[in-house]
C-alpha cells in the first residue's frame, strides 16, 4: 500500500473520530433538574388527602431525593379543578398540613409544586380531590378480607385492618369500639375486632357448621350466631358457647337480629320469619308466614318496628311488610318487580330498595311508604348493602360485583363513587357498610 493511501486512511480516521466527538457533545442530554424549564416533565412530588368531617389533612412526599429547593407551594380550587390558585407556601422541611377553611358538601381540589431558587416551580403533583361530610364509613370486604375505614366521599382510606379470613357477616357495637364478624369458609367462628387499635381475637367454634349471621345483645354482651345448616342459634358469651336454640328444620334462615328492650330475636327465612323470645319460661316462638311462593330477601329491625322484604319469582312481585315486635302486621306494600335489598328511612318515610330489572343492570330505588317511586339510580350489578347516613340522610350503596361504593344524596344525585378515586381505591367484594356516629 502506498504512502499516499495510508495518509488518506489516516486523515479519514481522524475526521471520523472528530465527527463522533462533536456529535456527542452537541446532542442535548437528559436533564434531571426539575426547575429547568427545558428539563424533565416527570413529577417529583406526590400529594395525599385524608378528609375528615370538617377538615382535609394533606401529606406530601418527594418521589426521589432532591436538593436545592426552598419550599412547597399548594394550589387549591373549589367545585372544579379548572381554576387552581396559589393557596399556601410551606418550608422545605414541612410535609403535612390540615386545611380547616372548608365547607361540608363542597369538592376541594389540590396540587403541589416544589419551589426552587428565584421562585421557579417544579412540575406539579397530580390533582387530588376530596368531599367532606359527616360520619365515618366502615366497609366490610369479603375478598380483601379486610375492614376499612374510609372517608365520607368513599375515595380515601383512613386505615384498614386485615382479618385473614373470608367474612360472612358482621355486627358493630356503636357504643364502644368492637366489631364482631362471623366466618365459615374453612373453619367456623367469630372474630372480635377493636376498630380503634386493630386488635383481633379469633374464636374457632367446633359446634358450628355454617355461621351465617350474627346479632348482639348489648346489655348482656351475648352474641347470637345463626347457623343455617344445623339450623340453630348458638349463644356465645365472648369466650365459649353457653346455649343452643333449635330452629325449625324445614326453614332456611338467612339472618338474625336482636330486638332491644324486648329480649327477642327476629329471624328471616325462606318460607317464614320467626320471633323468638329469649326469656326463660316465656312465651313460645311466633312464626310469621309468607304468602305462597314468596321468599325473604331482606329485613331490618328499627326501634319497635320490623321491616320485611319478600319476593315471588312465580308472581314477579315484591312485598314490604311492617310488623310490631310482637308480630302484629301494621302495613304492607306491593311492588311489581324483583326487589332484593332494603334500607328503611323512617325519618323521611321512604324505603331504599335494590331492584333487578333486566339481568344486566340493577337499580337503587327510593320508594315512599305509599309505594311511589321517587327516583332510581342505575349502573349497579349486584347491590350487597344499603346504608343510610344518620346525619345528612345520604345513602351509601355497595356493589359487590363491580367492587364499587356509591354515595347518593336524598334527592337521588350521585355525589361520589369509590371508582372515581384519585388513588385508585379498589375494595374487593364490599358486603357491609356502616356509618359511625
Amino acid at each position: 500500500m502506498s504512502d499516499k493511501t495510508n495518509l488518506i486512511i489516516y486523515w479519514k480516521t481522524i475526521l471520523l473520530f472528530l465527527l463522533i466527538f462533536l456529535t456527542w457533545n452537541c446532542t442535548e442530554r437528559h436533564r434531571t433538574n426539575p426547575f429547568d424549564p427545558k428539563g424533565e416533565v416527570e413529577q417529583v412530588i406526590d400529594l395525599h388527602l385524608t378528609p375528615q368531617s370538617d377538615s382535609i389533612h394533606l401529606e406530601w412526599e418527594l418521589t426521589r431525593p432532591l436538593e436545592g429547593f426552598i419550599g412547597f407551594r399548594l394550589y387549591r380550587s373549589e367545585g372544579s379543578p379548572d381554576e387552581m390558585r396559589p393557596y399556601k407556601v410551606f418550608s422545605a422541611n414541612q410535609f403535612s398540613f390540615t386545611d380547616t377553611l372548608i365547607e361540608q358538601g363542597e369538592w376541594y381540589y389540590y396540587r403541589m409544586t416544589i419551589l426552587g431558587k428565584n421562585g421557579i416551580e417544579s412540575v406539579p403533583s397530580p390533582v387530588r380531590k376530596a368531599l367532606t361530610g359527616p360520619g365515618k364509613a366502615w366497609i366490610l370486604s369479603k375478598y380483601d378480607e379486610r375492614v376499612y375505614q374510609i372517608s365520607y366521599d368513599l375515595q380515601h382510606v383512613a386505615r384498614f385492618f386485615p382479618i385473614y379470613t373470608r367474612p360472612e357477616s358482621w355486627e358493630i357495637e356503636a357504643q364502644d369500639s368492637l366489631i364482631w364478624i362471623c366466618f365459615n369458609l374453612y373453619d367456623n367462628g367469630v372474630i372480635r375486632l377493636n376498630r380503634h387499635n386493630g386488635n383481633l381475637q379469633y374464636y374457632y367454634l367446633d359446634e358450628l357448621q355454617h355461621a351465617q349471621d350474627i346479632a348482639i345483645d348489648r346489655r348482656t354482651n351475648k352474641i347470637y350466631i345463626l347457623d343455617s345448616e344445623i339450623p340453630a342459634i348458638f349463644i356465645f358469651n365472648g369466650q365459649t358457647i353457653i346455649d343452643t336454640l333449635t330452629l325449625p328444620a324445614d326453614v332456611h334462615f338467612m339472618n338474625v337480629q336482636f330486638i332491644p328492650g324486648e329480649s327477642k330475636l327476629f329471624l328471616a327465612g325462606d318460607r317464614q320469619a320467626l320471633l323468638m323470645p329469649l326469656a326463660p319460661n316465656g312465651p313460645g316462638n311466633t312464626p310469621i308466614p309468607y304468602p305462597p311462593s314468596f321468599e325473604a330477601q331482606d329485613s331490618e329491625v328499627i326501634g319497635d318496628r320490623i321491616y320485611l322484604l319478600v319476593y315471588s319469582e312465580e308472581q314477579q312481585e315484591s312485598h314490604i311488610y311492617t310488623y310490631t315486635t310482637d308480630g302484629t302486621l301494621l302495613d304492607s306494600l306491593i311492588y311489581q318487580g324483583h326487589l332484593y335489598k332494603l334500607a328503611t328511612d323512617w325519618v323521611d318515610e321512604h324505603y331504599y330498595v335494590a331492584e333487578t330489572q333486566n339481568g344486566f343492570e340493577d337499580f337503587l330505588l327510593q320508594l315512599s311508604f305509599g309505594g311511589v317511586r321517587q327516583f332510581q339510580v342505575g349502573g349497579f350489578r349486584v347491590i350487597t348493602d344499603i346504608h343510610i347516613n344518620p346525619f345528612d340522610r345520604s345513602v351509601v350503596v355497595a356493589d359487590g360485583f363491580t367492587d364499587n361504593l356509591v354515595l347518593i344524596n336524598p334527592q337521588g344525585t350521585v355525589l361520589s363513587q369509590s371508582h372515581q378515586s384519585d388513588e385508585q381505591l379498589n375494595i374487593e367484594g364490599p358486603i357491609g357498610v356502616y356509618i359511625e356516629p
